[in-house]
């Protein structure tokens, strides 16, 4: 009795991070969104009615322009800025280039298939150092990034899963194309294998994810930004307001409540696993603001320049640093930061902006146009490189005013060919 009720508990506090970690790498609207979702489940929550609500809507400063808002209309992260979040090993210039570049070229499922000779060939590498990039992006979340084609991918899953299954293994390698082809009898001889061990090994494999990338933004969709947190100047000093109005507000009925002291035993426990799944999605949105706005302190008490001088620059900051100091896992700065937006004099800028690398934390990192360009270019999708009014409405949506004539004499001085010269098939 004591073991079940253990393992019972165990499972409540498992399902109880899920759901907190869900919530707080979701976007406002995405919040919004899972609650209107959970009350037409959970008869117990009740909207708060508050006047303020603005849903997907922006509080706009005098000075902005609509480009100020533009972005990408897909609030999932791209499988770039997933990859690039979870690695805090420091590299050396090119090989940062080499694993950025590397990552630049995991087509949509989240494959490379590039062979790593010509890539070492292509880049000036040496082969062992491509291979090193390429064996660190294989061992990263979600299992089977980087593999070669479906069966590598396969294969990493179910490499990352721990339990050595050699006829499994062979199966993917040798067998999926005579089972797509309903060659059974073929299969069954070829690998030595009954039909029931077949459909125990499709069973597995349907457990598998064949695309490991297809869940990720590919960022080709533009809609407004929402700033979730605003760091406004006053005569006192910085004031941090964090915008509570993106979504509806939550409270547990005190009807059902009382209801829930009256009722008979049998109903009883329904009450109270709706009250206490209430409870704790409140608990997790309340928990969500509190990180947001602790990290948008730690941000600016690091990159306080930037934010006192319309020129100031941005200081190496990590989000491993960031963690360490808010005493967290980085993988929840990582989710803190997806997909959330800060507003200042400045402008309109994403939380991880101001994570950036530098030689030392005390070493400014150059926030200069030209850079911030290049940045913009090295970051497109290869296969539909961006024209230079598309940039320019990414910088716009940064805050920094710019004409696309500038845009495109910044990307001639930096050597950088128009659109149709950087496309790669």
């Amino acid at each position: 009795m004591e073991q079940k009720l253990e393992i019972k508990q165990i499972q409540t506090i498992s399902q109880r991070v899920i759901q907190t970690n869900r919530i707080l790498q979701l976007t406002s609207r995405q919040l919004d969104e899972y609650i209107l979702e959970e009350s037409e489940a959970n008869p117990v929550i009740e909207i708060i009615e508050d006047p303020e609500y603005s849903g997907y809507t922006h509080r706009k400063q005098a000075d902005s322009t609509p480009e100020d808002y533009m972005s990408d209309d897909d609030d999932r992260e791209s499988l770039r800025d997933y990859l690039l979040g979870q690695i805090t090993t420091p590299f050396s210039d090119n090989e940062q280039w080499l694993l950025e570049y590397l990552v630049d070229s995991l087509d949509d499922n989240g494959y490379l298939k590039e062979d790593p000779a010509e890539i070492a060939e292509q880049t000036g590498m040496k082969p062992v150092v491509v291979q090193k990039m390429i064996t660190l992006i294989r061992s990263l979340e979600p299992a089977g990034v980087g593999a070669r084609d479906m069966k590598d991918c396969l294969l990493l899953q179910v490499e990352r899963r721990g339990d050595k299954d050699p006829g499994l293994e062979q199966f993917i390698r040798d067998g999926l194309e005579l089972y797509a082809q309903g060659k059974t009898g073929q299969l069954q001889t070829l690998l030595s294998v009954t039909r029931e061990e077949i459909q125990e090994y499709i069973s597995e494999i349907r457990e598998l994810n064949p695309r490991p990338g297809a869940g990720f933004s590919h960022g080709e969709k533009t809609t407004y930004l929402v700033p979730d947190i605003y760091i406004e100047k006053t005569e006192k000093g910085f004031e941090i307001t964090f915008n509570p109005h993106l979504y509806h507000q939550i409270r547990v009925s005190e009807e059902y409540r009382q209801l829930y002291k009256s009722v008979p035993k049998e109903e009883k426990q329904y009450l109270r696993e709706r009250i206490q799944r209430a409870s704790f999605l409140q608990h997790s949105i309340n928990q969500r603001e509190m990180m947001i706005t602790s990290l948008a302190k730690l941000i600016l008490n690091k990159q306080e320049e930037f934010f006192l001088d319309p020129e100031g620059v941005l200081h190496s900051l990590r989000m491993q640093d960031a963690a360490d100091e808010l005493h967290v896992h980085v993988s929840t700065i990582s989710r803190t930061v997806r997909g959330k937006y800060l507003q200042c004099e400045r402008g309109i800028f994403p939380l991880k902006y101001f994570f950036v690398q530098g030689i030392s934390e005390d070493q400014p990192v150059r926030t200069d146009i030209r850079q911030t360009i290049a940045g913009i270019i090295a970051e497109e999708d290869k296969k539909k490189p961006l024209s230079d009014q598309k940039i320019t409405e990414q910088l716009l949506s940064q805050g920094i005013q710019i004409s696309r004539r500038t845009v495109a004499k910044y990307r001639t001085e930096l050597g950088i060919p128009d659109k149709s010269k950087r496309v790669r098939y």
